[in-house]
């Protein structure tokens, strides 16, 4: 440790090559006839920030769809090394949880209902959430259909 055969003041040890995860770290202070005055246990969790964005592709209904019922099923496919939660919403509404996401890897859907006649735009947004961190990188797709 730097700064550790002094008789007071801070003493430093910096960790490196830490794997993600919980790790438990004992300190032992000592004096000079290396008798221990002092030990103290602590746990950190050593979690790395994702700083990338997770992969999302539309798989229906295509752009510019012509459909025909007052329901649509929307789904895309997802991929990132953290879980995925993706959230879909059509024209201004609200955002809704899609199913089948909360992994690294898959096919979220969700089905709108009693959708009216008319052009409309389906948005989906995907987050990586990393334990109890704020969500961190978004990433945000348009596809734009008529309903007949």
């Amino acid at each position: 440790m730097d700064n550790d055969n002094a008789l007071s003041g801070t003493a430093n040890y910096t960790l490196t090559n830490l794997a993600d995860g919980l790790h438990n770290i004992t300190i032992n202070c000592s004096d000079s006839t290396l008798s221990t005055i002092k030990t103290l246990n602590i746990s950190i969790d050593h979690t790395l920030v994702d700083n990338s964005s997770p992969s999302i592709s539309i798989i229906e209904p295509v752009n510019s769809s012509y459909l025909s019922s007052g329901s649509v099923s929307f789904r895309v496919s997802f991929n990132d090394s953290a879980n995925v939660y993706c959230l879909a919403r059509i024209d201004s509404n609200s955002w809704q949880d899609m199913a089948n996401d909360a992994a690294t890897s898959g096919i979220a859907n969700y089905t709108f209902t009693n959708i009216s006649d008319g052009s409309h735009a389906i948005s989906v947004t995907a987050q990586t959430i990393m334990k109890t961190m704020q969500p961190q990188t978004l990433h945000s797709l348009l596809i734009l259909f008529i309903l007949l």
